[in-house]
């Protein structure tokens, strides 16, 4: 019933992206063709997916999808297709992060995300130097408390050495426009950031989450409109997690296709 959280492929040739399963409300991974934007199958489906953030090491391509409905964070290594590598992470304990967004700086692996019942007002960064982990929790955690950008709102992107991260602005409603700062320091002992502009629309909201790749930009946006079936798919989907139940599972669930 709707597209979101939009990012690039590593080679700039799909879009891959959130799109919400019509019949039951949960969130499934597709691709898109970025010039025909004709969609694939879905291929993460079966628990609730979002935010599909790709990233490549050592010339490989991995996916860190939120996966907080069903386990702790965990990425999946290309190609994904039927019995992909899904790879855990060590270090968070149980914690179910929400729109994981990994940054290697100075020979450490960061993922920002919020935590779930908090997301929406404090981000917290996790270290490592390696990307299994372990990871560590920052000592400045959470490192950012403001409903105008806690919450992660896409890639951070480097421009001329300096680097900026996009957030979320839900002061005024769900992923209403973009923050933009600049992180000024980043290290396992310090984190800061400062605002320095913003991205949003005059005619709609958003947009909630934006990548930009090989001068090319994505960028999601949403219209508030009344609809007979959205409390139908609300509680559709909160029925399948219950059955399901929220122990720690990794990949538990997943199909690849």
């Amino acid at each position: 019933s709707f597209y979101a959280d939009p990012f690039f492929s590593h080679d700039g040739q799909k879009i891959r992206l959130e799109a919400l399963n019509k019949h039951n409300g949960v969130g499934e991974i597709l691709e898109l063709d970025v010039d025909s934007l004709e969609p694939s199958e879905a291929y993460l489906t079966g628990w609730h997916y979002s935010y599909p953030f790709s990233f490549c090491e050592n010339g490989r391509e991995y996916l860190l999808p939120e996966v907080s409905s069903h386990s702790e964070p965990y990425v999946i290594a290309a190609p994904f297709t039927e019995g992909a590598e899904v790879i855990p992470l060590e270090g968070f304990d149980g914690r179910r992060v929400l729109d994981g967004t990994l940054f290697i700086h100075d020979g450490y692996h960061y993922i920002f995300g919020g935590l779930d019942g908090s997301a929406e007002s404090c981000l917290y960064l996790y270290y490592s130097q390696a990307l299994t982990g372990p990871y560590r929790a920052h000592p400045k955690n959470p490192i950012v408390i403001d409903p105008r950008l806690a919450r992660m709102g896409g890639r951070i992107q480097v421009v001329d050495g300096q680097i900026y991260r996009f957030g979320q602005n839900n002061s005024r409603g769900y992923g209403d426009g973009l923050t933009v700062c600049e992180i000024v320091s980043l290290s396992p002992d310090d984190y800061r950031e400062r605002i320095v502009g913003s991205v949003g629309f005059v005619d709609a909201c958003g947009p909630h989450t934006v990548d930009i790749s090989n001068g090319r930009m994505v960028m999601d946006f949403y219209t508030d409109t009344f609809s007979l079936f959205a409390g139908y798919r609300r509680l559709s989907a909160r029925i399948l997690r219950q059955l399901r139940g929220r122990k720690p599972n990794v990949g538990g669930g997943c199909r690849i296709l």
